[in-house]
């Protein structure tokens, strides 16, 4: 009887120090690559500038550098992405002493916004061109 509660004490002891090894070595102390969510976004083998990492786009329209110390918030009203637009919300770390954000808003152009754009640039070349 002692020795199956002795061995269950140590199987439970190994599962659950596995467990913080494991955390442990995930967490890196940086802010936007211990957020998983924002951890999808980011290529830390690209480099950039000191205290930032490689950020793409969900729907590949854009990249940008990102600040370490920042993570997307997750909540359905802060990102969204899809083929035309994107709205992300960046938030500073818990940590931070003042709350920080950062709002990108990346809207793409529509078929019907590059006619009119090539319309109007056609119009302006009429109105000014020069006739001898």
């Amino acid at each position: 009887m002692k020795k199956k509660l002795l061995i269950s004490f140590i199987s439970i002891f190994i599962v659950v120090g596995g467990i913080f090894v494991v955390r442990g070595f995930t967490q890196t102390g940086v802010t936007a690559l211990d957020d998983s969510f924002t951890r999808e976004f980011l290529d830390e083998d690209i480099e950039v500038g000191k205290g930032f990492y490689f950020y793409e786009a969900r729907n590949g329209k854009y990249t940008m550098w990102f600040p370490e110390d920042f993570y997307i918030n997750k909540d359905q009203s802060f990102y969204q992405s899809n083929e035309r637009m994107e709205l992300v919300r960046l938030l500073s770390s818990e940590s931070a002493k003042y709350d920080e954000s950062i709002q990108l808003n990346y809207r793409g152009r529509s078929h019907d916004n590059k006619n009119t754009i090539e319309s109007r640039f056609q119009e302006l070349l009429v109105a000014l061109s020069f006739n001898s």
